[in-house]
């Protein structure tokens, strides 16, 4: 027989807070799945780098970086004329960077950047390995000077007048192309210049630091920042956890009635993951916009081509997040239209068998009507065979 007593008021009333309450913790903890299986997994973004947009966009970076640093005017040191053309050096540094250290390198920059975020590192400087680089320009100057040779334009008579000093420094040699008589003297200096420079370079350098906003008494924000998002991490990680247990009191508080319980938490599922689902759409409408609000705090003083990069790729791990957390929604949408079809099922056998009982109850009182006058129709019978007798 189905349970029909009747739920206290108290117990309504606490079922609705607990459920207001459970209707914001299910909704945050809706996302919690999707972001850490894809947001904070390095797998997600190894295929995304990878691509040729990428590739080329991280080479732009490495390139923009080197230039600089070749560029860069220390004290007592003059620039010399030959480096001086921009789109020179920059071809050069593309030259140096093969997809293979593009790739590996892009790899070690999103192991790093997860390892801060996940909390298995205390470093949030997040740098890039010039080793490869280095080396490639020490045994490759020959060739390098060769080509920055074949890239400049032909030298005019006034300018070669530079190249008649027997002391030859790579500051006497114009930012133009000499005549072919003259390379064998000029390259050897180039080569050297560019020994020089690789020397120079460190072994790795600071590609982005994770938050690292300074306030104005110059005191940096990475402690305050990370507490903030550690205490962030630990909660929305708890949430779903809590988020059974609610369901769990909800339940509880209306286990008189099996109908009433389930057509109440699946409509409480139900309106969590619509009103969720809607917010998933709105977000991805202005996808870009979240995107760079989310990366604000996180990444500081940054290039222009380097900002570029990192948000292209948070945008496509972004939009790989949502759509998982989209499709959670709609199982839990599934369950919840289930729970409720489930009461209303539940519903109508109740009414089935209150309806049987009630029959069952008229029955008997029916046998005995059918009793009473089965004995009158004898007695009846017995008084007539009597008066005939007499």
């Amino acid at each position: 027989m189905i349970n029909g007593k009747e739920i206290p008021l108290i117990n309504k009333v606490l079922a609705g807070l607990l459920s207001i309450i459970l209707f914001f913790v299910l909704f945050l903890s809706l996302y919690t799945l999707p972001a850490e299986l894809v947001l904070f997994n390095n797998q997600s973004y190894y295929q995304i780098l990878e691509t040729p947009d990428n590739i080329q966009q991280m080479q732009n970076v490495i390139t923009e970086i080197v230039s600089k640093r070749f560029n860069e005017i220390e004290v007592g040191y003059v620039l010399p004329p030959i480096f001086s053309n921009p789109a020179i050096i920059d071809q050069i540094s593309k030259n140096l960077t093969t997809e293979k250290w593009i790739k590996g390198e892009l790899k070690s920059i999103t192991d790093q950047v997860l390892a801060f975020l996940n909390f298995r590192t205390p470093y949030n400087k997040v740098e890039v390995d010039l080793t490869e680089i280095k080396q490639n320009a020490l045994n490759a100057s020959d060739s390098i000077a060769a080509d920055i040779l074949s890239l400049l334009p032909h030298c005019k008579p006034s300018d070669l007048k530079q190249l008649e000093n027997n002391q030859l420094s790579i500051v006497d040699i114009p930012a133009c192309r000499p005549p072919s008589s003259l390379e064998p003297e000029i390259l050897p200096v180039i080569e050297w210049a560019i020994e020089d420079f690789a020397a120079s370079l460190p072994s790795s350098f600071e590609f982005v630091s994770l938050f690292s906003k300074q306030e104005a008494s110059g005191v940096s924000q990475l402690s305050i920042n990370f507490y903030y998002y550690s205490i962030s991490r630990w909660v929305f990680r708890l949430l779903p956890i809590i988020a059974i247990l609610f369901l769990s009191f909800i339940a509880i508080l209306l286990k008189n009635s099996r109908t009433v319980m389930l057509r109440w938490c699946g409509r409480l599922l139900f309106i969590t993951s619509v009103v969720s689902l809607l917010e998933i759409v709105i977000v991805l409408v202005g996808l870009e916009q979240v995107t760079s609000m989310l990366l604000d705090s996180l990444l500081i003083n940054i290039s222009a081509r380097l900002g570029a990069l990192l948000l292209s790729v948070a945008q496509e791990v972004f939009f790989q997040t949502f759509v998982w957390t989209a499709v959670l929604n709609v199982v839990v949408l599934v369950f919840g239209i289930s729970l409720t079809l489930i009461a209303g099922t539940k519903k109508t056998d109740m009414q089935e068998e209150l309806s049987e009982i009630g029959r069952e109850e008229k029955e008997p009182e029916s046998d005995f009507e059918d009793v009473l006058e089965l004995k009158k129709k004898t007695l009846d019978n017995s008084g007539g065979e009597n008066r005939e007798d007499s």
